[in-house]
């Protein structure tokens, strides 16, 4: 019988940066594909760079039988950068570094190495209606390069679509739909998200999420 437990922290930072001169009075909304799963159907401002960074550390110990395990995970500078092409289109490029030990009965291994790089675009094709507020697609895939422990064994393809509706000014609803392909198993994988947020005020806001894959 498996038994165990799962620890799971994240921080997101983000910073917006442009070659544009941007007047005080002029107050941008910073919408960020980030910190859940579900992502924004929103592309960032023309010429506009978003870096959205943070870390993600992850402790799960369990036990089979005889044989006690424990995986310490840390993912330091999770990037994706997003950069404004123009009005509908945005291109996007990111990637983590990974460090994770292993215990197996106090046996240690250990791996580091950067993970998970991407490119991708997306491209929004409805936006500001009534129904169905606003809609993307995202297109993106996974490089094979890094630790041959780490990379998928070829480009892991993935697209998604996004769509958001507005209930009211402080509700919003949002879901996605997916597919990636997973070279380790040779086959595609279908993703649905949903997230309800809630602007708590002009600063804060929450959300709710829902994931199956």
């Amino acid at each position: 019988m498996k038994k165990g437990f799962l620890l799971l922290i994240s921080l997101l930072i983000i910073v917006l940066f442009s070659s544009k001169t941007i007047a005080q009075s002029d107050i941008l909304e910073l919408v960020t594909d980030r910190p859940d799963q579900t992502e924004s159907a929103l592309v960032v401002p023309i010429d506009f760079i978003q870096i959205e960074m943070g870390f993600i550390y992850q402790q799960k110990k369990y036990s089979e039988g005889n044989i006690n395990v424990e995986n310490n995970n840390l993912i330091l500078g999770s990037t994706l950068i997003r950069y404004g092409v123009n009005s509908i289109l945005e291109l996007r490029f990111g990637g983590e570094y990974f460090s994770g030990q292993n215990f197996s009965n106090n046996i240690k291994s250990t791996i580091q190495r950067m993970q998970n790089i991407l490119v991708g675009t997306k491209i929004m094709f409805r936006s500001g209606k009534k129904i169905l507020t606003n809609a993307a697609i995202i297109m993106q895939t996974i490089i094979p390069f890094g630790n041959e422990k780490l990379r998928p064994n070829k480009f892991e393809p993935e697209i998604r679509f996004c769509l958001e509706q507005e209930i009211n000014d402080r509700i919003s609803l949002g879901v996605n739909l997916g597919a990636e392909e997973v070279s380790d198993v040779g086959k595609y994988f279908y993703s649905y998200t949903a997230t309800v947020g809630v602007a708590l005020n002009e600063r804060f806001n929450s959300f709710l999420k829902y994931m199956e894959q």
